[in-house]
Parts: structure tokens; sequence; C-alpha cells
């Protein structure tokens, strides 16, 4: 699985011509991994020509920094055997801007916030290497290995605090340095086998990843009368493996497939944390943490698929047995846990005549979480603000139901949702040590119940236009830290347009303008208010189609930037955020070689790779 940044990487680094189908699956059948709301299914041509083909990409992107990337790509098939290689370079500053404010109700005192977060990251590295050998029509093998460098990534905050009564006066003040810097590298492999028997497909896959990080923070408080600095030193290792077989029967119109999954999980990560002793730094071992945590998963599907004149049909079931154990050193804590979930997924549909479908699904998800957000040691933004995991975060159960109706360019689908568990970041204020805590933890639920619209007009030859939009009605419950109920609820809506216009049909020059609207929405203990995006991009290609450019401005309007606000008991806080979310972009990408060659199959990412 991949996670939405390197979705987006694939398709923008994927020419069009080679993309036979993208398909947005919210009840995947059951050989597909039970984690996740919902799969894409990337569909690529393949061609038999043999030969080479190769590819120049660069980007360069103008925010309040300038960013880029540049790279190559290398295809060579050659009788039965095919070769792959790539390496892609980029670099530049990313910033984010807030101002927080936290009003503590029991001594009447307001503390205002500002960060302005800039981080510095002139190597990323990312390079793949593939190799496959294609016997013959019925027998297949892949073999290859990717990864991702990124050395010293730092960042320098200035953080000021300005603490005032309920008259808004000065009672205090004081001002953090936050200074960091990251280092984080990641090596993927695999080898998959594909064998064709009579009408049953056999294959076999087997992944490995070996991820490895190390975060430094050196964090200086400077008060009007004295100076407080600390310092923490996390590293994290994970490695994951997994090995899946499956059988794939298909005779006429009806289709049967099995499979057998296993993977195992191990993470380790340390916390080491400094503080000043008479003004020198000594290690304090009551505030530094390790946390270990080894995960084993045992998979099993069977699901099948029948097709009549008119009717569709699709059902599976997937069992996913799970034995984890996390063990805390500070404070002392065990999490030993095994259970067995079930997973079935139902779809139907009937076309009717004139271009009419109707279909309804079923399907039910779990959603494991990130291995790093179960680490309870504190990642400090300044001495009185950290970001903290939870070693007992629970999977997310999610049951979706929809009804699905589509005619010619129109599709229509009313849907309801139950999560139970979901885990999302919330903040909680702690009035005695006038703490703010950013948490990734489970609340008890959520109720969701929207209606989907999507329209396509083709209004001429040369000129379309999308619209899509999604009115949906959440209900959250969520616990406090004395954990009493809570409930956050409102209706939200979403909705998208796109205009394409075709400027030249012959140089593929295409025009697309597009806006996308959010009204207030929740998360949890948060309410995030209504935002908005308008962009412009325009591609063309030249020397015979070989190049391919496009400019691109986004977010236009800078009018991503949102408000989060918590208010309910004792709480009462909100945050306005800034990413850099306004630029401008060109791309260039240059095809030379044989145009036309075989793309060899993509190994896709197990769900415990994506958990990284």
């Amino acid at each position: 699985m991949m996670s939405s940044q390197e979705l987006q990487t694939l398709l923008e680094n994927t020419p069009g011509n080679e993309l036979q189908a993208i398909e947005v699956i919210t009840n995947p059948p059951a050989q597909y991994e039970a984690s996740g709301a919902a799969i894409v299914n990337i569909k690529l041509k393949q061609n038999k020509l043999l030969g080479y083909k190769g590819t120049l990409f660069g980007k360069y992107e103008q925010s309040m920094y300038a960013k880029g990337v540049a790279g190559i790509s290398n295809f060579y098939n050659v009788g039965k055997w095919n070769f792959a290689a790539s390496y892609y370079h980029g670099g530049g500053n990313y910033v984010r801007k807030s101002k927080d404010y936290v009003f503590y109700e029991e001594d009447a005192t307001t503390w205002k916030t500002i960060t302005n977060r800039k981080d510095t990251s002139k190597s990323q590295n990312t390079w793949n290497a593939m190799i496959g050998y294609e016997k013959d029509s019925l027998t297949s093998f892949n073999l290859g290995i990717n990864g991702f460098y990124q050395p010293n990534s730092h960042g320098l905050y200035n953080i000021p605090t300005v603490i005032t009564n309920n008259s808004n006066e000065v009672i205090s003040y004081f001002n953090t340095i936050n200074d960091h810097n990251e280092n984080n590298n990641q090596i993927n492999a695999y080898a998959q086998f594909q064998k064709k028997i009579n009408d049953h497909t056999l294959s076999s896959t087997a992944q490995f990843t070996n991820n490895s990080k190390n975060k430094f923070q050196d964090i200086i408080t400077q008060y009007p009368t004295s100076r407080n600095q600390f310092t923490n030193d996390e590293e994290s290792s994970t490695q994951v493996f997994a090995v899946q077989v499956d059988d794939s029967y298909k005779k006429d119109k009806f289709m049967w497939d099995n499979g057998l999954k296993f993977s195992t999980i191990s993470s380790d990560f340390t916390m080491l944390f400094s503080d000043d002793e008479n003004g020198n730094l000594q290690l304090n071992p009551d505030k530094s943490n390790d946390f270990n945590y080894t995960e084993k998963n045992y998979a099993a599907y069977s699901s099948f698929s029948y097709d009549l004149e008119k009717w569709s049909f699709k059902a599976g079931l997937r069992a996913e047995y799970t034995q984890l154990e996390g063990v805390v050193e500070q404070p002392a804590d065990v999490n030993k846990q095994s259970y067995l979930q079930w997973f079935p997924t139902l779809y139907a549909q009937y076309n009717f005549q004139n271009s009419h479908q109707l279909g309804i699904s079923y399907g039910k998800r779990i959603t494991r979480p990130y291995y790093s957000w179960l680490n309870p040691a504190k990642s400090y933004y300044n001495e009185f603000s950290y970001f903290q995991g939870d070693p007992r975060l629970r999977p997310t159960i999610t049951h979706n139901i929809e009804l699905n109706y589509s005619f010619k360019n129109a599709i229509i689908t009313p849907y309801y949702r139950y999560e139970k568990f979901p885990a999302m970041e919330i903040n909680f204020q702690i009035p005695e040590t006038k703490n703010l805590m950013y948490r990734y933890t489970n609340i008890k639920s959520e109720n969701a119940a929207g209606l989907q619209l999507y329209k396509n007009f083709e209004i001429s030859e040369k000129l379309s236009v999308d619209f899509s939009t999604n009115t949906e009605y959440r209900q959250q419950y969520f616990w406090d830290l004395k954990n009493q109920l809570y409930e956050n609820k409102r209706l939200t809506f979403n909705g998208r347009t796109n205009v394409q216009i075709q400027l030249d049909q012959a140089a593929d020059w295409v025009l697309n303008t597009s806006f996308f609207y959010t009204s207030p929405t929740i998360q949890g203990t948060f309410n995030i208010s209504s935002f908005s995006s308008t962009s412009l991009q325009m591609t063309r290609k030249f020397f015979s189609k070989k190049l391919d450019a496009s400019i691109a401005f986004n977010d236009i309007f800078y009018s991503e930037k949102t408000k989060i606000s918590t208010k309910y008991a004792n709480q009462n806080n909100y945050f306005l955020d800034a990413v850099d979310t306004r630029n401008f972009m060109i791309t260039l990408r240059y095809q030379f070689g044989n145009q036309s060659l075989k793309t060899a199959q993509k190994i896709e990412k197990t769900e415990e790779q994506n958990r990284l």
C-alpha cells in the first residue's frame, strides 16, 4: 500500500499514455488488504516492444522559499529480461506558521504563542532498481529494491510566548529556541513469482523493509530573569517482513480468489532526555524512555465474482489474526494483545438499459496505527507544549455501506459509515502544569451518513467541466483526560469543480483550472474552520511529444489557512494554522529511446510497510 504522498508522486511521474485506468474502490474485495478506508487501483498499459526508454524529470517550486527535484528513470527490455532503475534528488525549505491561544479559566490567564517553523532539507534521495524475467507467457519473476535517504533535515524555531490576564495586561513572557535536526533512511526489497496453470494464476510475494530515523532537539527557554535548557535525542528502528501466496481461478464469467499472508514487525524507539543541572546538561533517566513493539499478523481470504447478462456479484471473507506486544520502560507498562477479526465484503450491481447502473456494497475494514504513533516519548515544540503517542492505541474498525447509481456521466452515492475507536490527533490542556499536550489517540466512535454527487459536462470537443460534492453528517464521541464522554457533531460539505480547455489537440496543449471548498468540520475535540483553494495548470508537449512541460499556480488566493479550536468543560484553546500551500511550479519531463516499452508490473507496498 502507498501513502497519499507516494500515490501523488507515482501519478505525477507516470506518463499519461502509460495509464489504462485509475479505480477508487471504497469497499474492495477480500484479496486486498483489510486496512484503510479505500483502495486506489492503478492499471498500467503493457506493450511488447523491446528496447530502451529513458525519462529526464525536473520540477521547480516557488512558494515562500524554493524547492526542487530532478532525476532520471531508465527502462530496458531485451529478450525475456527487463530492467528498470531510477534516481531522484530533491530539496528545499518547508514553512508552516501558527498562532496558538490557550485560555485557563482557573487563574483567568491567556497564553499566546507564535510558532514560525522553517525546516531545511537539502538532500532528499529516492532510488529504485528492478529486474524481471519472463520465461514465457505463463511464468514470470520480479526482483527489486528501492529506498529513501534524507540526511540532516534541520530546523531552527523562534517561539515567543506572552501571558496576559483577563484585562489583557502582560503579566509574564518567555522565548523559546527550538534547534533540531533529523535523519531518515528506508530500504525496501521484494521478490515476486507468478505462474499460470490452465485456469489458475498462482503468485507469491515476499517483501522486507528496514526503516531508521533519528531526531535531536535542543530547546532553550529564556525567561526575564532565568534560562532553562533541555535536549531530546530520539532514535527509532523498524523492520517489516511479509510473505503472501495467492491463487486466482477464472472460468468464463466466474472468478474465485484465495490467499494466505504472514507478516512480522519489530520496532524499537529510544529517547534520551537531558536537562539543565547547575548549568550543565545531565541525562535524566526519569524523563528518558525506551519503547519496544512487536506484531505478527496471519491472514487468509476467499472471494468470488460472477457476471450475468445484467447482474454482477462479488463476495468475500478475509480473516486476520494479530498478536502484539508493546513494552514501555518509563513509566513501566506492558500491552499484550491477541485478536481475531473477520472482514466480509458484499457487492451487487444491476445494469439497466440506456447506460443506467445501480449497485449496493458493504465492507468491513481495519486501520492499524503507524508505529511512531505508539511511541509515548514526548516530542517538544516548547517547554509547555509537546506531542505524544499512545502505546495502547487500538486499531480502528470501519463498517461502510453505500448505494451507487450512475447514468452516463453522472454518479449518485448515498452512504453510511460507522467507525469504532477511530484514531486521530487531538489536544488537551493541563491547568496544573500549564502544558498543552497534542496526542495521537483513540476516540470512542464516529457515525457518518452522506451523499456524494459527481457530474461531467462535455460542453464541446475542447471544453469539459467536472463537478463533485460530498455532504455528510458526522457525529463523534471522545473522552477527556478524566474518561468523561463528550459529543461533537456537525453537518459538513465539500465540493470541487474542474474546468479543462483543449487549446491545441495536436500538441496536447491543455489548460486546467480547479476550485475546491470545504465547510467547517470536526476531528475529535477539534472544530476546524472552512477553507478553499483555487489552482491553475497548463501543460503542453513539444518535439514530437518527447518533451512534456507544465506550469501551475496552486492556492492562488492563499485560502487553505484554517482555525482549529477546542472548547468544552475547562478546555478552551485554538490555533491559526497556515501551511505553505500557495506556490508556483514548473515541471519538465523529457522522454528518449523507444517510447512504447512494456511497463513492468509494480509490486505494491504491504499494509505493514504503509504504517511506517
